[in-house]
């Protein structure tokens, strides 16, 4: 941390415990340590801002501004403003800018603040390298007044210089074909309806969606897709929910999303406020095989919106491209049990890539998926109000690897799982059957409000989980089975565990009675299936396993003929410190790690 950020620490917490954030009237630049952080210089030469952003966690930060200029009679002056930042805010008008006396550029900590404010100053970011600053001369302060002065970002003061990883390169113009403007909010732009022309969402501003906005036409069903398009969103992209209803984002069948955030610079979408439930979610559907069809390789309809179809015979289908995503405070309840996700995949195919996504604050499941083949690799699932992975009616058959689901304050401790896999809720040994692979997965439960069970196996499902930790579960169960279907695979060799441990489970096993019990118990213990039960410590260090410990190099051998895996000799979803841990930058601020 820099000399001149440790002086301000205090003024952080000010902020911080005077509450003084509040949603941002505008919206679009991502102001953090990557964009603004550095020297800014005017053009011509008569002012120079060092920017310091200081993170509080969540949305919210403290950007300091520390000014060189001269007086009216051309006298130095240092002065400095601390301002209260929450997402998405580009523009910060008539904050208050305070003389400081001694000190030099290199060693300001001797600095004096002089009250009181010496006049007002406003930031306009318009792109990485480029900002607006104007300040207004408080009375009998001898401070030259500025108007829309252009400074750039310079680490020589003469070129202008952009952050390695700063992806907000071009200023904002207009909202993109396919959006239309938001009266009154700057650089914020709207979706509705059904779009079947090519959309690209740059990140010089931020979406709204209103209502259900459909990518491509909806599937008939046993159809064939209806004018099908793309949506193309760009590193850094804000998208919004826009009026605290019913508003989400639907890829249909034959349609692609391509939203490829970096580690620097995620795509976020959230709703219009931080409260969970506040917005609809994402739901990508495709035309990979489900076991809902009314006729083999036909269509399904989801069970939240009948209007909604997806299902066909296309296993290898290709609905886009979705990496370092954040998906927050999404999912609505619409009747009974039935519900929009924060991420709901249905009979998305292989072709699809799924990377880096963390669903955050969801009032349902944190992924649901129905059907499919897709494949899934490092996800994050914090504080959802249901299932962490939600495998639906529909016989979904892909690959997980890499999945962290922690247990929050909002858990659903009724009926939430880390893990539910269903086959078909109404025929049980319908085909195909869910036979899903999961490897390295971590599940941490909670000492308060928690997970009804970890892992809940039934209604005919298959499948293979690797190398998992399971962990913290202090009622319920953490590994239950349920229905006769559901056992019936366990001969038949479709229904395997490897290589995982139970930690911390007050009951390690559940059934619908003490005979089932034990025939879960038995099943665990499979001899040669390397599965262990235990404590917490001396295995887990928080969420990474302990060097040398229980989970570390005592990883079961993955198939050797399935390339989607890679190979890793630790349990659970991260490798034991210093191993690279893949959540940090990406992830909401403050959300890994805090159990809650």
């Amino acid at each position: 941390m820099k000399p001149s950020v440790l002086k301000r620490t205090a003024a952080v917490a000010a902020f911080a415990v005077a509450g003084l954030f509040a949603a941002p009237s505008e919206a679009a630049f991502i102001v953090n340590e990557n964009t603004v952080e550095g020297n800014w210089f005017s053009d011509p030469s008569n002012i120079s801002i060092e920017f310091d952003y200081i993170p509080l966690g969540g949305v919210n930060g403290v950007l300091f501004a520390v000014v060189y200029t001269f007086d009216g009679s051309g006298n130095p002056l240092w002065l400095s403003s601390t301002i209260p930042v929450t997402e998405g805010q580009f523009s910060f008008t008539n904050q208050d800018l305070f003389r400081f006396t001694g000190g030099t550029w290199n060693n300001r900590t001797a600095n004096t603040q002089v009250s009181p404010a010496f006049g007002k100053i406003s930031i306009t970011f318009n792109t990485c390298s480029e900002a607006t600053v104007s300040v207004t001369p408080a009375a009998g302060s001898n401070l030259n007044a500025l108007n829309n002065l252009r400074v750039i970002k310079s680490e020589t003061g003469i070129a202008g210089y952009r952050s390695p990883g700063c992806v907000y390169t071009e200023p904002f113009t207009a909202c993109p074909a396919g959006t239309t403007a938001v009266s009154g909010q700057p650089r914020t732009c709207l979706l509705t309806g059904i779009n079947t022309q090519p959309i690209r969402l740059t990140n010089s501003a931020t979406y709204l969606l209103q209502g259900k906005v459909q990518i491509g036409g909806p599937l008939p069903t046993n159809g064939q897709p209806q004018n099908p398009t793309t949506i193309t969103i760009e590193p850094g992209t804000l998208i919004r929910g826009a009026t605290g209803g019913l508003d989400f984002l639907q890829i249909n069948p034959g349609s692609k999303i391509f939203a490829e955030g970096t580690p620097d610079a995620p795509i976020i979408f959230t709703g219009p406020t931080e409260e969970s439930g506040s917005w609809g979610g994402l739901v990508v559907a495709g035309l990979a095989r489900n076991n809902a069809a009314s006729v083999p390789g036909g269509t399904a309809a989801f069970e939240a919106d009948p209007n909604t179809i997806w299902g066909g015979n296309n296993d290898a289908d290709s609905s886009g491209v979705l990496r370092f995503i954040q998906i927050r405070n999404a999912g609505r309840v619409i009747s009974g049990n039935v519900e929009l996700n924060s991420l709901t995949m249905g009979s998305v195919g292989s072709g699809t890539v799924v990377e880096y996504i963390q669903s955050h604050n969801g009032l349902d499941d944190c992924i649901e998926l129905f059907g499919g083949t897709v494949n899934v690799k490092y996800f994050v699932c914090t504080r959802g109000n249901d299932d962490g992975i939600d495998i639906d009616t529909g016989g979904y058959r892909g690959f997980i690897q890499y999945a962290l689901i922690t247990a929050g304050g909002n858990a659903d401790p009724s009926d939430g799982s880390c893990v539910e896999s269903d086959s078909n809720a109404q025929s049980f040994n319908a085909q195909p059957r869910a036979n899903p692979i999961v490897a390295n997965m971590t599940c941490i439960g909670r000492a308060g409000q928690n997970f009804r069970r970890q892992i809940r196996l039934r209604r005919g499902s298959a499948g293979q989980y690797w190398n998992s930790v399971i962990a913290n579960q202090p009622s319920g169960e953490c590994l239950t089975i349920f229905d006769q279907a559901t056992f019936d695979q366990i001969p038949a060799g479709l229904l395997q565990i490897r290589g995982t441990s139970l930690l911390g489970c007050t009951n390690n096993f559940g059934a619908a009675s003490a005979d089932l019990t034990a025939q879960v118990q038995t099943w665990f213990n499979t001899a040669g299936w390397n599965n262990n039960t235990g404590t917490i410590a001396g295995n887990l260090d928080g969420l990474f396993p302990v060097r040398g410990g229980g989970l570390d190099g005592t990883a079961a051998p993955l198939p050797a003929d399935n390339p989607f895996f890679d190979k890793v000799n630790f349990r659970g979803a991260l490798g034991p410190s210093p191993a690279r841990n893949w959540t940090i930058g990406w992830t909401y601020p403050g959300s890994v790690g805090s159990f809650d």
